[in-house]
């Protein structure tokens, strides 16, 4: 069932699936959207990049199954995305000149 709330940090109505589920709330969802969650996350990280980098590098280090399949995902995503731009440079003139096109 999609609801409607209003954010507590913008005021925008929206529907629940834009706000993070919450496990303390009542109704188990957060009361700040999921941009404005963002978007304070990222002004938290950018005003104290040093507490950051160490909560970050500590995770890192306590969970480094986790960390190797992220990175290996990262990997991959970069990997596909490099092979479909060199596919497109190569064959894309191909196609448009007409010579790789069937009859």
């Amino acid at each position: 069932m999609m609801t409607e709330r209003v954010c507590i940090k913008c005021g925008a109505s929206l529907p629940s699936t834009e706000f993070y589920s919450s496990n303390s709330a009542t109704d188990g969802l957060r009361g700040a959207c999921k941009e404005c969650v963002r978007s304070e996350n990222r002004a938290n990280a950018k005003a104290k990049p040093e507490e950051r980098n160490a909560r970050v590098k500590a995770w890192r280090k306590a969970n480094p199954d986790a960390w190797r399949e992220i990175q290996r995902k990262a990997r991959a995503k970069r990997k596909a995305k490099k092979l479909a731009e060199n596919h497109k440079q190569c064959c894309d003139p191909i196609v448009k000149s007409g010579v790789g096109e069937p009859p």
